[in-house]
């Protein structure tokens, strides 16, 4: 992958492996290149899980002053159920109905 964004032009990618939380990591990262913007995927993850799970995203924003881009992953496709099927949909994954 690395040898065929150096093809297309791409700049260069660099990683790094830190001990320590994940946030911390890339907030001493970004202050040590001299960042413009930290770009993070997120889980999208919201209420409860997140709570519990914790969020690397809310993390990095109260370690650095810097702005946060967040990509939240592409969207499951829309499943349309068969009309037989009884099913509710929960956010975009039909689940079966128990009653």
């Amino acid at each position: 992958y690395t040898a065929m964004r150096a093809q297309r032009g791409a700049p260069p990618i660099a990683t790094e492996v830190r001990p320590g939380s994940a946030a911390a990591g890339i907030a001493d990262v970004a202050a040590e290149w001299h960042a413009d913007l930290v770009a993070l995927a997120t889980h999208g993850r919201g209420g409860l899980s997140r709570l519990l799970l914790g969020s690397v995203a809310a993390d990095v924003l109260r370690l650095t002053a810097l702005p946060l881009l967040l990509v939240r992953p592409q969207a499951a496709p829309t499943v349309r159920p068969r009309p037989a099927q009884v099913t509710q949909m929960v956010g975009a994954h039909p689940v079966p109905c128990t009653r």
